[in-house]
């Protein structure tokens, strides 16, 4: 009976502890702006907000951009947007590792 007591008291610390309140926060990157330098098309820029995000493609004859929005469940990306030429929606995904985001074979750097 000793030993069950004892068990008992052993565990009573672990129903006082509790997780982080960030957990209970939706991750998110506004705030934050994304480079890709492409020498063949241009500078690729991602700038986020809480949920929404503009891309720029910015080339010497012109400058093209798209809105969308986003969910980040790290290390995570999912981007969703309407084609300005097709006006369908299109839905690409990615992953960030520290100050590196990269969507396929594109590859964007933290600012």
């Amino acid at each position: 009976m000793k030993k069950y007591l004892f068990l008992l008291l052993a565990m009573l610390p672990m129903l006082f502890v509790s997780c982080s309140s960030d957990d209970d926060e939706t991750a998110s990157l506004k705030g934050t702006t994304w480079v890709c330098p492409d020498e063949g098309e241009g500078v690729r820029t991602l700038v986020f907000n809480k949920t929404e995000f503009l891309y720029t493609l910015q080339s010497k004859e012109e400058t093209e951009s798209v809105k969308g929005t986003y969910t980040y469940n790290p290390p995570l990306i999912t981007l969703t947007s309407k084609d300005p030429k097709t006006n369908k929606e299109e839905t690409m995904t990615g992953s960030i590792n520290k100050d590196k985001l990269s969507i396929g074979e594109i590859v964007y750097t933290k600012q």
